[in-house]
């Protein structure tokens, strides 16, 4: 029945018959066919001039039993609120109207028409439909894939998604084509991905479109061809697929098949967006972060990852949180944090479970449980989020929250730095240097921080400027020493500027320059490196690059003492005992 609705209304517009063409459009649309959507949108939009007596015309053909007419009524109607419109459909459902109760389903699944979300209602009356042969297997399938008002069953998911398909819905192709591509369900086969997609397309499902491009532009079962996913992307958001224009905007935002346009991009996002994909939600959100092909505003993006979050797409929650736990663009929130983490974590997103793990790990008392960090750092490194596997190394590394364990811990650092975790790198790199499960291994260390560093991992910069600075490793190289804690400095690792301060105190592969040596001992001590708290304290001992004051060189010796620096507890001491001499 839905194809000869959508060919039926598409045969009435390009005869120029709207009024005709409406009722058919409405009906597929209602069905959830992506072409009677765009039909009915572009009817509405200028074609139809006396919508009043247009409700008229229907609601006596609809009187008269002619259900598209009904089926056009109540989405005529919805717009005031659902009651007026379910009041035409529910009636015909309980008079046996399948294709009624197909509609009811999905009113009740989505909380469509100002009507409550009722999942068990729904699966329900997609049951009932499925079962009888007219449809719903797909929306059917989707509940019971994810577990809503029905217990999850995977294989059952994809027995449904493969009735659907054969039975006409294309939705079902494409979704059966998702289950061959990651697996769930079904053996993993992206050849039969391809295919399903392929015959989605041909027809007329815009996801299938959508899902196709987003196989020809990675390479999964077909050669990559970014050019053909464009076209693809482009097909499937004219057809009012969202998922395609988020892909779309994707590929003019990073120049991928077709020329770079961030302004295009940012519109597309807003398109998406704006439709319900919640994809485009979080990238409209990061293009206002950054202002990249909309004009900069960090509110706007704040608003944008909520309502992405809100809407289901966990990336956006954990990007939330950590603005909340940074204090970045909203007020510092560590409890928001925390709240937005949990959901990312429950939700699949990894990184959130890392983020929530560190809470755990690192936070204030009422919030520290070294076994729960433990177990979320496990679960993201399951996950394949090695920032997790890296966590839960330094967690067995240290004996906390699990018995202390310097081979599972070594383990769990390569098989990090082997996906691609710099941290893992650096971790690794201190365990070959102190022989930390490993015999130890001062080129092998050096390796592994240069590794980190030219991943970005500044503290593997600081590292592997101690190994030039001592000779440990590599060739002992002053210089060398000096332009890695310089590159570590400037990207922020206070470890990099303690040192850089004791290169300009001491002359070592910098020029001597003591009141340089004091700025970067200041920046290392605020920025929290106790070593360069304690450094900065004898510069104002002994007055070098600094007027001599013994009270703040005190202050700076507690402060490194405080932070867990003995040479800094040493020198408390002295100043101290000196004093009351």
């Amino acid at each position: 029945m839905l194809p000869s609705c959508v060919q039926e209304a598409r045969r009435l517009v390009t005869l120029g018959d709207t009024g005709r063409a409406f009722p058919y459009a409405a009906f597929s649309a209602l069905r959830g066919s992506k072409e009677g959507s765009v039909l009915l949108s572009k009817i509405r939009s200028g074609q139809i001039s006396d919508e009043r007596g247009l409700h008229a015309k229907l609601d006596a053909a609809c009187r008269h039993e002619d259900r598209a007419s009904c089926f056009a009524l109540a989405l005529l109607k919805h717009n005031p609120g659902g009651q007026e419109a379910t009041a035409y459909l529910a009636p015909a459902c309980d008079k046996g109207d399948l294709p009624a109760c197909l509609e009811l389903g999905r009113v009740a699944h989505k909380g469509l028409w100002s009507e409550p979300q009722d999942f068990s209602k729904a699966a329900s009356l997609y049951e009932r439909v499925c079962t009888s042969g007219h449809g719903g297997c797909s929306y059917l399938g989707a509940m019971v894939e994810s577990g809503e008002g029905v217990p999850e069953d995977k294989q059952h998911a994809v027995e449904l998604y493969q009735t659907a398909c054969d039975g006409g819905e294309m939705l079902g192709c494409a979704s059966l084509g998702v289950m061959y591509l990651s697996g769930k369900g079904v053996a993993k086969d992206e050849n039969r991905a391809v295919d399903f997609f392929h015959k989605a397309c041909d027809g007329g499902e815009m996801f299938g479109c959508a899902s196709l491009g987003w196989i020809f532009d990675y390479g999964k079962g077909v050669a990559k061809d970014e050019k053909r996913a464009v076209e693809l992307y482009q097909t499937a958001c004219d057809g009012g697929e969202m998922f395609g224009c988020t892909h779309l905007a994707a590929a003019y935002d990073y120049g991928r098949g077709v020329a770079r346009d961030a302004m295009r991009a940012g519109e597309l996002y807003e398109t998406a967006c704006d439709g319900g994909e919640m994809g485009g939600c979080t990238y409209l959100a990061a293009a206002y972060d950054t202002g990249e092909g909309v004009p900069k505003d960090t509110k706007r993006a704040v608003v944008f990852f909520q309502k992405a979050c809100d809407g289901g797409e966990v990336g956006a929650c954990n990007i939330l949180g950590e603005a909340y736990a940074n204090g970045e663009d909203v007020p510092k929130d560590p409890t928001r944090a925390e709240e937005l983490y949990e959901k990312a974590c429950a939700g699949g997103n990894m990184r959130g479970c890392v983020n929530l793990g560190w809470i755990y790990a690192n936070g204030e008392s009422a919030s520290k449980d070294a076994k729960r960090a433990v177990g979320l750092y496990q679960a993201a490194c399951d996950g394949r989020e090695m920032l997790g596997c890296a966590h839960l190394g330094w967690m067995y590394a240290n004996g906390k929250g699990v018995a202390r364990d310097a081979k599972r811990a070594v383990e769990l650092y390569q098989a990090a730095c082997d996906g691609g975790e710099m941290n893992g790198c650096t971790n690794l790199g201190v365990a070959y240097d102190y022989g930390k499960g490993v015999s130890k291994d001062k080129k092998r260390a050096a390796a592994l921080y240069q590794k980190a560093c030219d991943g970005g991992k500044m503290l593997g910069c600081a590292y592997l400027g101690m190994m030039y600075d001592y000779g440990k490793g590599e060739p002992k190289d002053a210089k060398r020493a000096a332009k890695l804690y310089q590159a570590a400095c400037d990207g922020g690792e206070m470890l990099g500027c303690a040192n850089l301060g004791v290169a300009y105190a001491s002359g070592k592969g910098e020029p001597n320059d003591v009141k340089r040596a004091v700025e970067v001992y200041e920046k290392a001590c605020d920025g929290g490196e106790t070593f360069g708290c304690a450094n900065l304290g004898w510069m104002y001992d002994y007055g070098k690059g600094v007027s001599k004051d013994k009270k703040r060189a005190v202050a700076l010796y507690q402060k490194a003492c405080e932070g867990g620096d003995q040479w800094g507890c040493r020198q408390e001491r002295r100043t101290r005992v000196a004093h009351a001499e």
